[in-house]
């Protein structure tokens, strides 16, 4: 079995450039065009992370996904850049990031993701995305697929 191991970086706009961009909670940015948009809550609850080799990832094929942290509080985020097919995702480009309680993500189409991952207290994020984002979902699993998990330092 391959693995592949994260260590978290910081949030910063060029370091999540490949996979989206970052809102900050003090300007207001999301524009919605075409389409309806749906919001929900997303509980994230504490994990021991560094016990886990995490080895599925989901991407939105015809919108993009924004999620906001609420309460403040700091989390992880696991994200791969988009990618033509399935097949052609390159897992070496995979990144986990520290997700800021004071800023929110807006994800590009095709970003290959997880929910954002609460590591010291549960999290509870809002999830924006379209209404029909299960019509337009991928996902895939590299263990079953390619003898590959992640496995995440945090030391």
């Amino acid at each position: 079995m391959r693995v592949i191991t994260l260590k978290p970086q910081p949030l910063t706009d060029e370091s999540f450039a490949p996979f989206g961009r970052i809102l900050n909670l003090d300007r207001r940015e999301i524009v919605c065009t075409d389409g309806v948009l749906t919001a929900r809550i997303t509980h994230a609850p504490v994990r021991d992370l560094s016990a886990e080799q995490p080895h599925f990832l989901n991407r939105h094929m015809e919108e993009t996904q924004v999620f906001v942290p609420l309460g403040g509080k700091d989390g992880l985020f696991f994200v791969g850049p988009p990618s033509e097919t399935p097949e052609s995702f390159d897992p070496e480009k995979t990144a986990l990031f520290h997700f800021p309680g004071d800023k929110a993500i807006q994800m590009h189409v095709g970003t290959w993701h997880v929910a954002p991952f609460a590591v010291s207290e549960p999290i509870d994020y809002i999830n924006i995305q379209g209404d029909q984002v299960r019509n337009y979902t991928d996902g895939y699993d590299f263990k079953e697929r390619d003898d590959l998990v992640f496995q995440f330092d945090l030391g």
